[in-house]
């Protein structure tokens, strides 16, 4: 359990450091959960109707997690 929440920590404070950019454009990220060694996330604001999110914005950051991060093995859209 605490190899969990300190995987949760790590993505919480990279998320951070990207919600900067995020929110200049009034949107926003949240981890939503990591399920075996997979990350979702959430997208809110206006990324969640953004045209830029699913082709630029979403892969970017899910490289950025996956080169950062080794153990993780994908991550996940989970916005609607």
């Amino acid at each position: 359990m605490g190899e969990v929440l300190s995987k949760e920590k790590l993505i919480k404070e990279f998320l951070e450091s990207v919600k900067p950019a995020l929110l200049r454009h009034e949107g926003d990220v949240e981890l939503h959960k990591i399920e075996d060694n997979v990350v979702y996330l959430k997208f809110n604001g206006a990324c969640v109707d953004c045209n830029v999110r699913p082709e630029s914005m979403f892969p970017m950051l899910k490289m950025m997690l996956m080169n950062k991060f080794p153990w993780v093995k994908d991550v996940i859209d989970l916005t609607v």
